[in-house]
């Protein structure tokens, strides 16, 4: 299913992975261009470009819709996830105090689910924190995203903050790549 809604081969990806992928319209146009993870054998996980998820929900239920019987299930789960992309020469160094595990042992494009608690963060009534940190980004520098609940997710956020780190939004990012 996933083959034949992005350019490369979502099939091919290792359980662990992720890859950097462009998906199109049926006129051959770019709709949009993302991530996917390989969750298990038979589970992925589709990112897309900020502000794009209703319109790739729609190319994804009308592709699943017009198909031959697939065994394909397609869930919406925007609102369960916030991301936060740590770049920088400092990101490594800054994830590492905050999980207490170094986040370069993961290759480019890999991730692993972690869970624990959050070193020098105290979240009150919460026994630990459940992350997603994959070795991407869009920047050009050493990056990595961690994806978590929204409602989880601002002590990580405050933490990276406190440790040195700068918040920068689209606009910075789409100088970055332009440079």
């Amino acid at each position: 299913f996933l083959d034949e809604i992005y350019l490369t081969r979502p099939s091919t990806l290792a359980v662990g992975r992720s890859r950097y992928a462009v998906q199109l319209r049926e006129d051959g146009m770019v709709l949009d261009d993302a991530l996917v993870l390989r969750l298990a054998e038979d589970r992925f996980l589709a990112t897309t470009s900020s502000g794009h998820g209703l319109h790739v929900l729609s190319h994804f239920e009308h592709h699943r819709a017009h198909r031959a019987p697939l065994r394909v299930s397609v869930a919406d789960v925007t609102d369960c996830w916030a991301v936060i992309a740590v770049a920088g020469r400092a990101s490594a160094d800054a994830l590492r105090a905050l999980l207490g595990r170094d986040p370069q042992e993961l290759s480019p494009m890999a991730f692993w689910d972690w869970s624990g608690p959050l070193q020098g963060v105290g979240v009150a009534g919460q026994g630990g924190q459940r992350l997603r940190v994959l070795r991407a980004g869009f920047s050009g520098e050493l990056s990595f995203e961690l994806h978590c609940s929204p409602a989880l997710a601002l002590p990580p956020w405050e933490a990276l903050q406190a440790a040195g780190l700068m918040p920068y939004g689209l606009d910075a990012l789409d100088i970055l790549r332009v440079e």
